[in-house]
């Protein structure tokens, strides 16, 4: 079973805006995402990285629903793969995910961080 890795960007002061003039995908710090996220197993995508509830039909690419709980649905799809599935963004569902009803799965503070020549810091959190 791969990790499901869930990123985003944000300001030292709290800004969360990935298409903000701020970003900047370049550098050491760039590269180092990029080379990462090269063969995931999978992408989990939605409005606003909010999983559907009321999405159905046929899909004209390759996706698959995640259905039932968040806390059922995801370990499944993850079982599904080979690799890591990336989540890029933020919002209620990544929120979701990371306070996930389901106990010993609660992020609790940075475990790892790794500063980089840009400047950028990126900061891991694990589940407890």
């Amino acid at each position: 079973m791969g990790k499901l890795i869930a990123g985003t960007q944000a300001t030292i002061d709290g800004v969360v805006d990935p298409a903000g003039e701020w970003v900047q995908p370049d550098g050491d710090h760039g590269d180092y995402s990029f080379d990462r996220q090269a063969r995931p197993g999978g992408l989990v995508l939605g409005r606003k990285t909010v999983g559907s509830e009321s999405m159905s039909g046929e899909r004209r690419w390759n996706a698959n629903l995640l259905e039932g709980p968040l806390e059922e649905s995801v370990p499944r799809l993850k079982d599904g793969v080979e690799g890591d599935v990336f989540m890029h963004g933020c919002g209620d569902f990544a929120y979701a995910l990371a306070t996930n009803r389901r106990p010993g799965h609660r992020a609790h503070g940075a475990r790892h961080m790794k500063r980089f020549d840009s400047g950028v810091v990126l900061l891991t959190y694990l589940p407890a």
